[in-house]
């Protein structure tokens, strides 16, 4: 009897695993969709920094902006305002110093460029190319408010404001694009934006060039703004870039031409 209960016990005992032992359960397969999904979350969290890519031309952050990195930004943007302001004053003052035709180099539009250039590029350490453009139109309005300012207060007035707003709204159209390039110069990931900044800066002198020989028929002033122009491409990174600059180059200075002098020389005076 006992024998026959230990029997039955032990059937029993060896019956339970043979009822579980079915293998593993069958997983059912990920749908393509979600395969691929996952693939991109992981590739994100992979790569993305947790902070500003400084050789990028984007906010590339997980996060919201920090109000550490909001007050840096519109410190630099106030700063770049308070330069162009200080740098209108004094282009307005260098035509007096100036001796004959040079008075027109102060009041170039070139030079005028060159500060929001080189504010994108002061800048570009600091965050992505939004930045620049911001920067770069504080500047450009700075030095309209700046020289006009001046003007107005130290001098004998600016007498109609039709001039003034017009260089008003090519300083919002200047400042950022020429914020932008000085970014691109430094900080461009590609060949074709390290040479399209480079060259726009260098396209506006050789523009100065143009409207030099050709309208005011300033022989040693023409010569200057050509060998700005032909220089500044030695700032490339390699032969390769310094000849796609000087190519390009050309062609922005005959465009910039077309584009601004002609339009403003066809404004009423």
């Amino acid at each position: 009897m006992f024998l026959n209960e230990r029997s039955a016990n032990n059937g029993h005992r060896s019956a339970a695993p043979a009822e579980h032992d079915q293998g593993p359960r069958p997983v059912r397969a990920e749908t393509s969709h979600v395969r691929v999904y996952t693939a991109c979350i992981q590739r994100a969290y992979s790569r993305v920094p947790l902070d500003y890519d400084p050789g990028g031309d984007m906010l590339l952050s997980t996060d919201r902006p920090t109000t550490t990195n909001t007050r840096l930004c519109g410190g630099l943007v106030i700063l770049s305002a308070l330069g162009g302001l200080l740098l209108g004053v004094l282009t307005n003052l260098a035509q007096g110093w100036l001796p004959g035709a040079w008075n027109q180099i102060a009041n170039s539009g070139a030079v005028w460029s060159v500060a929001a250039f080189v504010t994108g590029a002061l800048v570009s350490r600091r965050g992505p190319v939004g930045l620049a453009i911001s920067c770069g139109l504080a500047s450009e309005v700075g030095l309209v408010l700046g020289y006009y300012g001046y003007a107005e207060l130290g001098r004998d007035g600016i007498g109609r404001l039709f001039f003034p707003l017009v260089w008003l709204f090519m300083a919002c159209i200047a400042g950022p694009f020429f914020g932008a390039a000085g970014h691109w110069w430094l900080r461009g990931r590609t060949t074709r934006l390290r040479v399209v900044g480079l060259a726009s800066v260098a396209g506006v002198f050789g523009m100065e060039a143009l409207l030099f020989t050709w309208d005011l028929h300033y022989t040693t002033q023409a010569w200057a703004s050509f060998s700005i122009s032909v220089l500044t491409p030695l700032l490339a990174r390699s032969n390769k870039e310094r000849a796609l600059v000087l190519a390009v180059t050309a062609a922005f200075s005959f465009l910039a031409y077309g584009v601004v002098v002609l339009p403003l020389q066809a404004l009423p005076g």
